[in-house]
Protein backbone atom coordinates (compact mmCIF):
# COMPACT_ATOMS: atom_id res chain seq x y z
CA UNK A 1 0.00 0.00 0.00
CA UNK A 2 2.89 2.55 0.73
CA UNK A 3 4.36 1.79 -2.69
CA UNK A 4 1.14 2.74 -4.25
CA UNK A 5 0.72 5.80 -2.62
CA UNK A 6 4.02 6.40 -3.44
CA UNK A 7 3.26 5.94 -6.84
CA UNK A 8 -0.44 8.17 -6.77
CA UNK A 9 1.44 10.81 -5.35
CA UNK A 10 4.14 10.99 -7.86
CA UNK A 11 1.53 10.67 -10.24
CA UNK A 12 -0.42 13.75 -9.03
CA UNK A 13 2.76 15.36 -8.48
CA UNK A 14 4.69 14.82 -12.12
CA UNK A 15 2.16 14.69 -14.79
CA UNK A 16 0.21 17.51 -16.47
CA UNK A 17 -2.52 18.35 -15.03
CA UNK A 18 -5.09 16.83 -17.96
CA UNK A 19 -3.28 13.34 -17.38
CA UNK A 20 -3.32 13.42 -12.92
CA UNK A 21 -6.80 11.82 -13.17
CA UNK A 22 -6.52 9.23 -15.68
CA UNK A 23 -3.11 8.31 -14.40
CA UNK A 24 -4.33 7.84 -10.61
CA UNK A 25 -7.47 6.46 -11.82
CA UNK A 26 -5.14 4.09 -13.96
CA UNK A 27 -3.16 2.89 -11.59
CA UNK A 28 -5.81 2.45 -8.45
CA UNK A 29 -7.63 -0.19 -11.12
CA UNK A 30 -4.45 -2.08 -11.48
CA UNK A 31 -3.31 -2.04 -7.54
CA UNK A 32 -7.12 -3.62 -6.91
CA UNK A 33 -6.49 -6.28 -9.55
CA UNK A 34 -3.41 -6.82 -8.40
CA UNK A 35 -1.42 -5.49 -12.07
CA UNK A 36 2.01 -4.88 -12.06
CA UNK A 37 2.10 -1.30 -13.67
CA UNK A 38 4.14 -1.34 -16.76
CA UNK A 39 7.61 0.76 -16.61
CA UNK A 40 6.54 3.90 -17.19
CA UNK A 41 9.43 6.71 -18.52
CA UNK A 42 9.80 9.82 -17.27
CA UNK A 43 11.96 12.63 -18.21
CA UNK A 44 15.57 12.83 -17.41
CA UNK A 45 15.10 16.16 -15.70
CA UNK A 46 12.43 15.00 -13.45
CA UNK A 47 13.84 11.24 -12.97
CA UNK A 48 17.04 12.59 -11.24
CA UNK A 49 14.39 14.81 -8.52
CA UNK A 50 11.93 12.06 -8.22
CA UNK A 51 14.95 9.29 -7.74
CA UNK A 52 16.73 11.70 -5.40
CA UNK A 53 13.45 12.33 -3.58
CA UNK A 54 12.55 8.67 -3.15
CA UNK A 55 15.91 7.55 -2.68
CA UNK A 56 15.99 5.06 -5.50
CA UNK A 57 18.55 4.26 -8.10
CA UNK A 58 18.30 5.60 -11.82
CA UNK A 59 17.74 3.34 -14.39
CA UNK A 60 18.36 5.15 -17.75
CA UNK A 61 17.64 3.36 -21.31
CA UNK A 62 19.57 4.79 -24.01
CA UNK A 63 17.97 4.12 -26.96
CA UNK A 64 17.35 5.14 -30.57
CA UNK A 65 13.95 4.69 -32.56
CA UNK A 66 15.49 2.85 -35.51
CA UNK A 67 17.07 0.51 -33.49
CA UNK A 68 15.32 -3.40 -33.24
CA UNK A 69 17.28 -4.59 -30.15
CA UNK A 70 16.38 -1.09 -28.41
CA UNK A 71 13.00 -2.30 -29.66
CA UNK A 72 13.01 -5.55 -28.11
CA UNK A 73 14.09 -4.62 -25.05
CA UNK A 74 10.92 -2.76 -25.05
CA UNK A 75 8.67 -5.43 -25.98
CA UNK A 76 10.17 -8.70 -24.13
CA UNK A 77 12.09 -7.71 -21.75
CA UNK A 78 10.67 -4.67 -19.98
CA UNK A 79 7.35 -6.01 -20.23
CA UNK A 80 7.92 -9.55 -18.12
CA UNK A 81 5.94 -9.23 -14.47
CA UNK A 82 9.08 -9.79 -12.63
CA UNK A 83 11.11 -7.46 -14.15
CA UNK A 84 8.45 -4.39 -13.56
CA UNK A 85 7.95 -5.11 -10.41
CA UNK A 86 11.36 -5.28 -9.19
CA UNK A 87 12.05 -2.05 -11.11
CA UNK A 88 8.93 0.17 -9.97
CA UNK A 89 10.15 -1.18 -6.66
CA UNK A 90 13.95 -0.18 -6.49
CA UNK A 91 14.63 2.53 -9.71
CA UNK A 92 13.20 5.66 -10.96
CA UNK A 93 13.74 5.06 -15.07
CA UNK A 94 13.75 7.34 -17.69
CA UNK A 95 15.23 7.28 -21.25
CA UNK A 96 17.53 8.93 -23.71
CA UNK A 97 16.98 9.25 -26.96
CA UNK A 98 20.32 9.15 -29.05
CA UNK A 99 19.22 11.23 -31.72
CA UNK A 100 17.63 14.28 -30.01
CA UNK A 101 20.32 17.34 -30.16
CA UNK A 102 17.37 19.79 -29.57
CA UNK A 103 16.74 19.76 -25.89
CA UNK A 104 18.17 20.92 -22.34
CA UNK A 105 19.37 18.63 -19.62
CA UNK A 106 20.92 20.37 -16.65
CA UNK A 107 23.16 18.00 -14.60
CA UNK A 108 25.88 18.18 -12.48
CA UNK A 109 26.33 21.74 -13.38
CA UNK A 110 26.36 20.81 -17.38
CA UNK A 111 23.75 21.79 -19.88
CA UNK A 112 23.72 19.03 -22.16
CA UNK A 113 21.35 17.33 -25.01
CA UNK A 114 20.16 13.96 -24.67
CA UNK A 115 22.69 12.50 -26.92
CA UNK A 116 25.53 14.64 -25.51
CA UNK A 117 24.47 13.20 -22.31
CA UNK A 118 24.05 9.21 -23.36
CA UNK A 119 27.50 9.81 -24.80
CA UNK A 120 28.77 10.97 -21.47
CA UNK A 121 27.47 8.24 -20.09
CA UNK A 122 29.64 5.80 -22.04
CA UNK A 123 27.35 4.82 -24.46
CA UNK A 124 28.96 3.81 -27.45
CA UNK A 125 25.83 1.71 -29.07
CA UNK A 126 22.52 1.06 -28.40
CA UNK A 127 20.37 -0.15 -26.51
CA UNK A 128 22.42 0.98 -23.29
CA UNK A 129 21.47 0.67 -20.26
CA UNK A 130 22.85 3.25 -17.50
CA UNK A 131 22.22 2.87 -13.70
CA UNK A 132 22.90 6.29 -11.28
CA UNK A 133 22.71 6.49 -7.96
CA UNK A 134 19.83 8.16 -6.31
CA UNK A 135 22.05 11.58 -6.65
CA UNK A 136 22.95 11.31 -9.77
CA UNK A 137 26.36 9.60 -9.45
CA UNK A 138 27.66 7.10 -11.99
CA UNK A 139 27.53 3.26 -10.91
CA UNK A 140 27.49 1.28 -14.43
CA UNK A 141 26.38 0.95 -17.99
CA UNK A 142 25.17 -2.13 -19.81
CA UNK A 143 25.90 -1.75 -23.72
CA UNK A 144 23.25 -3.91 -25.50
CA UNK A 145 20.56 -6.26 -25.68
CA UNK A 146 20.33 -8.81 -22.77
CA UNK A 147 17.23 -11.32 -22.43
CA UNK A 148 14.83 -11.12 -18.93
CA UNK A 149 17.07 -13.60 -17.21
CA UNK A 150 20.56 -12.08 -18.02
CA UNK A 151 18.85 -8.55 -16.89
CA UNK A 152 16.92 -9.64 -13.50
CA UNK A 153 20.36 -10.26 -12.37
CA UNK A 154 21.89 -7.03 -13.23
CA UNK A 155 19.00 -5.52 -11.70
CA UNK A 156 19.15 -7.47 -8.22
CA UNK A 157 23.06 -6.79 -8.44
CA UNK A 158 22.31 -2.92 -8.59
CA UNK A 159 18.84 -2.97 -6.23
CA UNK A 160 20.35 -4.37 -3.53
CA UNK A 161 23.67 -2.31 -4.01
CA UNK A 162 26.01 -5.30 -3.90
CA UNK A 163 27.77 -3.52 -6.41
CA UNK A 164 29.17 -1.32 -3.52
CA UNK A 165 31.24 -4.84 -1.64
CA UNK A 166 31.89 -7.25 -4.59
CA UNK A 167 31.92 -8.37 -8.42
CA UNK A 168 29.21 -8.99 -10.30
CA UNK A 169 30.53 -12.54 -10.98
CA UNK A 170 30.74 -13.23 -7.32
CA UNK A 171 27.10 -11.70 -7.06
CA UNK A 172 26.21 -14.22 -9.68
CA UNK A 173 27.87 -16.98 -8.22
CA UNK A 174 26.78 -16.70 -5.24
CA UNK A 175 22.61 -16.27 -6.01
CA UNK A 176 22.89 -19.54 -8.21
CA UNK A 177 24.07 -21.14 -4.82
Amino acid sequence: MIRFFALALFSVVWLPASCQEEEVAEQIALEQVGDIPPVTWIEFQDALIAADTLGKALLVDVYATWCPWCAKMQDSVYTQDRIRSYVAEHFVTARLNVEKEDDQINFKGYTLNSAELASGFGAEATPTTVFLTSTGDYITRLPGYLDADGFMHVLRYIGTEAYKHKSFQDFVDEEAG
